[in-house]
């Protein structure tokens, strides 16, 4: 039934490609996936999920670089329990809330079983280059001062902003010395990790008597 049955130790399946399995892991252990699901690959061949979570995991996981491609339903949290696809990346058949903490990869869709809903927290990174060393790089929820993430002043040539998958946010970035325009990229979402080139430009009205 399960390509890998993961059900007495926390085993490490660390960069692994399923395919076409009815359902390739069932993660059924009192421990986080983070670290031992990293940068492996699900691959739906129509029917089954790629993961099934069982009454032993954890109330919170994290999955990093986790990648699920071909399964149906909509990508993120499902708040309804007895529902989701029946070929959705992630069976939570737990009986229980769990929270999924995405980062990198792909955002998977849920399939509930009874008494379980899911909350996933999906996060990409962005880094912002190439800049000026001493910017100060800001990302806001659209429209608002609600601050997302941020760096000041950056001591590099490039930063790395964590931003919430699909969400739309404004990022600014500064720059006092040397002196440069000031860059405002607004409404802008991002749904895997990318690098963003704010195209800094010397401020032309400076004067340094």
């Amino acid at each position: 039934m399960y390509a890998v049955d993961v059900a007495t130790t926390a085993a490490t399946i660390t960069s692994c490609t399923f395919i076409d399995c009815a359902t390739a892991v069932r993660w059924n252990v009192n421990a986080d996936t983070s670290g031992k699901l990293d940068g492996s690959s699900f691959i739906s061949g129509g029917t089954g999920h790629g993961i099934e979570l069982g009454t032993n995991t954890p109330t919170t996981i994290s999955l990093v670089s986790v990648a699920f491609s071909g399964y149906g339903g909509t990508p993120g949290s499902n708040p309804t329990e007895s529902s989701g696809s029946t070929d959705a990346a992630i069976y939570n058949n737990s009986g229980k809330t769990i929270t999924i903490n995405v980062s990198g990869g792909t955002t998977p869709s849920i399939r509930n079983g009874a008494g379980a809903t899911t909350v996933v927290n999906s996060t990409v990174a962005v880094t912002v280059t190439p800049i000026v060393a001493g910017s100060e790089v800001r990302a806001y929820q659209t429209g608002t001062s609600t601050e997302v993430d941020g760096v000041e002043p950056t001591t590099g040539t490039s930063c790395v902003l964590s931003l919430p998958s699909g969400t739309a946010v404004d990022i600014v970035v500064f720059c006092y010395s040397p002196p440069k325009i000031p860059v405002r990229i607004e409404n802008v979402s991002f749904t895997v990790a990318q690098n963003l080139n704010p195209f800094q430009r010397d401020d032309p009205n400076f004067s340094n008597p």
